[in-house]
């Protein structure tokens, strides 16, 4: 019998019991009036006291129910409520052999909670893992997950044994995520089960990560997948050429830190492609892929040689720089003539040592543009900010521009230092639709302070200019719930950019504009910092980016 954390439960009369036959009576009164959208919702969340003493349910006869009707209920309830029901009711024990959806990680059998060493925490999970699967009978499998961090050293006969199990005529998303490192042996993912024999035939979604893939016919989910991604697989250019050639049915693939792939060549027409990824991938030289459809596509290394058929329906591009210089600069020079009928486009640029040319090529249909900067020295020489504004003329339809600086050091190239000097200046109308700006890590660089200036005088449109002296990285781990703490030299230099922004852009903002002067928050600021005021104030409110009046 399944059981993930603790032993067995006895049946009977037990809180944890009767709220399991509590929601399982709510789940059977929405079945009954139609209103599935909602019973999932009422499975997921808590049981309430007053359900279970309120006499609603005094011994439901869940193993009398139809049984298409229990296995219907069954299957709406998360994993870990599954396995609670199937030790507490013989019912509910028929069902876990049929249950639809195995996701099985570190949290789902209780891993986390207990303070192993490695060698132990492989062994229990593989325990685990193993039992889990064994009591269930692989029939009615949609979605399997297999998430194995803990087993760098699984043996491949246990794993072929797990997947001739479970994948059956049926299952539609097959994930497996294996240790990454690197002195383990690469298990080599058996083909075999994807074929229609072993009931791959079905699986629309395919995610494989640290493993090796070598397909060397057509299988059975080709035909069928909609979605592949592959993560530090071991694959070479052909391989997964052939076997894209015969995915009629792709409409997202994700290509990331493959090393193999030199060149990523699909032979035939991808009719259903829509996003394409290719990131991390360190020899790869050539993409060359024919998609009609194809409308997103996100790429980290600027010297890849693209085919891509027909550009111009690609609308959204994100060119990921993660270990090569000058990406914006190449994404200003190369992109309008690559891919000219772009609407949005994300670029990110790990040290720009190059300042934005002036060139005469266009973006005419951009709407959107955000542009990431990490300086990694402050000895090097400063990025020229104000070389952006290369971009923004080339947009005439641009609407909104972000821009993150990574805030990592005092500048040594700040407006307030030295004599007073003149800004440089463009007047133009060419940034009539432009409506929202952000800029996150702003500094009191003198660039920075041009770039603001102009889009302040130049953009009659603009709605919104908001200025954050955080680090934009920060910003990131924000977004996941948590707030990274700046260092000292980001810490000063958002001090001076408050009076940079106070001395020469308070007095610039239109009326009609509506403006933002965010700082950090205590988060970002270490307790040190706050023991000696500066000569301006931080705010320390309870969120990132505390809103700060000129």
């Amino acid at each position: 019998m399944p059981y993930m954390n603790g032993k067995r439960k006895r049946s009977g009369g037990s809180m944890e019991t009767r709220a399991i036959k509590c929601r399982t009576m709510q789940l059977l009164h929405e079945l009954q009036t139609n209103e599935l959208g909602a019973s999932a919702k009422i499975i997921d969340a808590p049981p309430r006291r007053g359900d279970i003493s309120t006499g609603i349910m005094r011994e439901l006869p869940l193993d009398k129910l139809p049984e298409d009707i229990l296995h219907r209920v069954y299957s709406l309830m998360p994993l870990k409520d599954a396995v609670r029901a199937a030790c507490v009711s013989h019912g509910f024990l028929r069902c876990w052999r049929r249950y639809p959806i195995l996701i099985l990680n570190n949290k789902t059998i209780g891993l986390i909670k207990r303070k192993l060493s490695l060698d132990d925490m492989e062994s229990y999970a593989v325990s685990k893992i193993d039992h889990i699967i064994k009591s269930h009978s692989g029939i009615g499998v949609k979605v399997l997950k297999l998430q194995l961090f803990a087993c760098p050293n699984i043996s491949a006969a246990v794993l072929d044994k797990w997947f001739v199990t479970v994948i059956k005529p049926g299952i539609e998303e097959l994930s497996l995520e294996m240790s990454s490192l690197k002195k383990r042996t690469v298990y080599n993912f058996p083909c075999s089960v994807l074929s229609n024999k072993a009931g791959g035939g079905t699986i629309r979604s395919l995610f494989l990560s640290s493993c090796a893939f070598h397909p060397t016919v057509t299988l059975g989910c080709n035909r069928s997948l909609t979605s592949l991604h592959l993560c530090k697989v071991d694959i070479c250019g052909e391989e997964l050429g052939q076997f894209l050639s015969n995915s009629f049915s792709l409409e997202r693939l994700v290509i990331s830190d493959c090393s193999d792939i030199i060149k990523f060549k699909v032979p035939c027409l991808m009719q259903q492609l829509k996003y394409l990824e290719v990131t991390k991938c360190q020899m790869l030289q050539v993409i060359e892929i024919d998609a009609p459809k194809l409308s997103t596509f996100i790429y980290g290394d600027v010297g890849i040689k693209i085919s891509l058929g027909d550009p111009l329906q690609v609308k959204d591009i994100r060119l990921m720089g993660y270990n090569e210089a000058d990406t914006v600069c190449y994404a200003r020079t190369k992109l309008p003539s690559i891919l000219p009928n772009i609407e949005s486009l994300i670029v990110s640029s790990p040290n720009e040592m190059t300042s934005t040319p002036v060139v005469p090529s266009k973006f005419l249909h951009l709407k959107f543009l955000e542009i990431y900067l990490k300086e990694l020295f402050a000895s090097l020489p400063s990025y020229d900010f104000f070389s952006l504004v290369s971009f923004l003329d080339a947009s005439p339809a641009l609407e909104t521009f972000i821009l993150h600086v990574e805030q990592r050091f005092e500048r040594h190239d700040s407006i307030l230092d030295g004599e007073p000097t003149d800004l440089r200046r463009i007047l133009h109308d060419g940034h009539a639709n432009l409506q929202n700006v952000t800029i996150t890590g702003f500094n009191s660089s003198k660039s920075m302070i041009e770039l603001t200036t102009h889009v302040l005088e130049n953009a009659p449109s603009l709605k919104c200019i908001t200025l954050d002296t955080a680090n934009f990285s920060g910003k990131n781990h924000l977004a996941m719930g948590e707030c990274y703490p700046m260092m000292r030299g980001g810490i000063l230099e958002a001090r001076r950019a408050f009076e940079a922004a106070r001395r020469h852009i308070a007095g610039k903002i239109p009326s009609f504009v509506e403006y933002k002067f965010l700082e950090p928050c205590r988060h970002c600021v270490p307790t040190i910092f706050l023991h000696h005021p500066p000569s301006h104030r931080l705010r320390s409110p309870l969120h990132c980016g505390g809103l700060r009046r000129m």
